[in-house]
């Protein structure tokens, strides 16, 4: 019995998934794989940036006055 290429692709992608392809089908699996890390980056910035001007705003809250005793 000889397999087409076509039932051998399809074998391989059930049993491994569409990581086996060399250019894999656009699947919500797979854009939220790709989409990870710049969904990290930005949420890593939004919160390293509000944690940036919050201590701003507490040293500007606390004046010139607050290091010297």
């Amino acid at each position: 019995m000889e397999l087409t290429d076509e039932e051998i692709r399809t074998f391989m992608i059930e049993r491994y998934g569409d990581f086996v392809l060399y250019r894999p089908r656009m699947t919500a699996v797979n854009f939220l794989l790709w989409a990870a890390p710049v969904l990290l980056l930005l949420i890593g910035t939004y919160i390293g940036l509000r944690v940036i001007r919050k201590q701003a705003a507490q040293v500007n809250d606390e004046g010139p006055e607050a290091g010297q005793s």
